[in-house]
């Protein structure tokens, strides 16, 4: 979803379903986390949802970036907005550290521990009370 309107809008003409992944919504915390803001990003989600294709946004729930619950509620009202009642929840892994020591890059995640779904209760809880069905 990060990439300009038109590359996404070429894109959405040659799929069956979209998986989008949403890292935050706040702009500022996203910037800080990401390198970039999600203004593009959430352009990009609303044409998706006023496409007609399929699709399903999904959230990376990453320690000490967006796994508070106020961060769930922050999630929760901007899918609410956009209409958009489904998401998945992807508790945070250790998978992605492998790929940055191949790479000779520095994995600032190294110390945080993974998260399961049974840690994710609290915050799927949120999610519900907006109506939106969730599943990790």
């Amino acid at each position: 979803g990060a990439v300009p309107e038109s590359v996404f809008l070429s894109a959405l003409k040659t799929v069956d379903y979209v998986l989008m992944d949403l890292k935050h919504y706040d702009r500022t915390a996203h910037l800080a986390g990401t390198g970039m803001d999600n203004s593009r990003i959430l352009n990009n989600l609303q044409l998706l949802r006023n496409s007609g294709v399929p699709f399903l946004i999904r959230i990376p729930v990453i320690p000490g970036f967006n796994d508070r619950e106020e961060d769930a509620e922050g999630f929760a009202k901007l899918l609410q907005q956009l209409g958009i009642l489904q998401v998945e929840l992807l508790p945070f892994h250790q998978l992605g550290q492998h790929k940055y020591s191949l790479l000779n890059m520095d994995y600032g995640y190294e110390d945080k521990k993974p998260l399961h779904a049974e840690d994710l209760k609290q915050y799927r809880g949120v999610f519900s009370r907006y109506g939106i069905d969730v599943k990790v």
